[in-house]
């Protein structure tokens, strides 16, 4: 460990070396003296370079070291963090345009590049980002965020600036993996943090994005180690700031999210399983269900074969969907959990039923 730091610290020194010679080359006024600090660049880049492959070699060495699995390079999902990004970029060009027309942004208002809509009530549909969660992989390759999404992940940030744990919490079903954890991420990787880890507990994977100081690019990484050995990767040693964990936990069962590097969680609201005594080391935030409105407004995007009532044969109406999204709501509230499958939506009423019952509830109408 202590030779893995004093490599982060050499790569660390040759990456000032460089940024000092990159600036004397661009701001030198004559030609022969631009020439000189070229050459001094190049050696600096290079220099970089080896830093690196050192650093990256006792990465690799701790972790096989170990025994608990490396990271693995996936190529094909560095388009997730790449479209996240573009995603961001669109959301927050929608975001402006909102606030200069006084909130009033148009349902179907496009970013200029195509890939943010807004659905109406300030949400956004994101369609183009790949899925790396399985409600995504069951349901529909995209994200969508709500206002309220939106401003808890930057909250989130905010306070991992100052606190090394963060724990999000709020009503299942609200939408914390699919918009909140998404929306997270997108946060820290526009911040350019050096290495963001996504612990997803439900589908049994970690990820990294990792920046490419060379390129500027997010590259994407697989562990492939026991979910609970992320904590013991260098990544996650790191108790000096440049990497961030974003960890979904399993809808039951124990896990683990405690490690030397910040950590932000998105959970239910059990606190005695996700968030006691988190005040003594973090900060606890509290996000809400959507707004009827809000809900109403994601039909466009939730709605699917799963959605309707088993043996409806042909796509209802867009004025039928919506009242049938409003008796549900009426039934069992706002979680698009359980109100866009019709499975989900089912089991919630019988719970409910089997509630009253037990309390002694009539349930007969007047």
């Amino acid at each position: 460990k202590k030779e893995r730091h004093a490599a982060k610290k050499e790569r660390h020194a040759a990456k000032k070396e460089r940024h000092a010679a990159e600036e004397k080359w661009v701001t030198a006024t004559d030609e022969e003296t631009k020439r000189v600090f070229l050459g001094v660049f190049k050696d600096a880049q290079e220099a970089v370079k080896d830093a690196q492959k050192t650093y990256d070699l006792h990465v690799r060495g701790l972790a096989n070291g170990n025994g608990q699995g490396i990271w693995e390079r996936v190529e094909n999902m560095d388009r997730y963090p790449a479209e996240l990004l573009k995603a961001y970029h669109g959301t927050k060009e929608l975001e402006k345009l909102e606030e200069e027309l006084g909130g009033e942004l148009a349902p179907g208002t496009w970013s200029s590049c195509g890939n943010v809509e807004h659905l109406g009530a300030g949400v956004f549909h994101a369609p183009n980002t790949p899925p790396i969660d399985t409600d995504s992989l069951e349901g529909m390759s995209s994200t969508l965020t709500r206002r309220e999404t939106r401003w808890m992940a930057r909250a989130t940030t905010d306070a991992l600036s100052v606190k090394r744990r963060v724990v999000v919490t709020g009503q299942p079903g609200s939408g914390k993996t699919r918009g909140g954890a998404t929306a997270t991420i997108q946060e820290l990787l526009a911040l350019d943090t050096k290495s963001v880890l996504r612990v997803g507990y439900k589908e049994d994977r970690v990820y990294k994005f990792e920046l490419d100081d060379d390129t500027g690019q997010y590259t994407t990484w697989k562990f492939t180690g026991p979910i609970d050995s992320w904590t013991s990767t260098p990544e996650a040693q790191d108790d000096i700031g440049d990497t961030v964990a974003v960890v979904d936990p399993p809808e039951s069962g124990a896990y683990r999210w405690m490690a030397p590097c910040r950590c932000a969680k998105l959970v239910s609201n059990n606190e005695k399983k996700h968030f006691h005594n988190v005040y003594k080391d973090g900060e606890l935030l509290v996000t809400q269900m959507p707004t009827v409105e809000e809900t109403l407004a994601a039909i466009s995007a939730l709605w699917t074969s799963n959605t309707a009532h088993p043996g409806d044969e042909k796509e209802p109406s867009n004025e039928a969907k919506e009242e049938e999204i409003r008796r549900r709501i009426k039934l069992v509230g706002t979680s698009w959990r359980n109100i866009f499958n019709w499975v989900n939506f089912e089991s919630e009423v019988t719970a409910i039923m089997d509630t009253a019952f037990h309390r002694g509830v009539n349930l007969t109408p007047a």
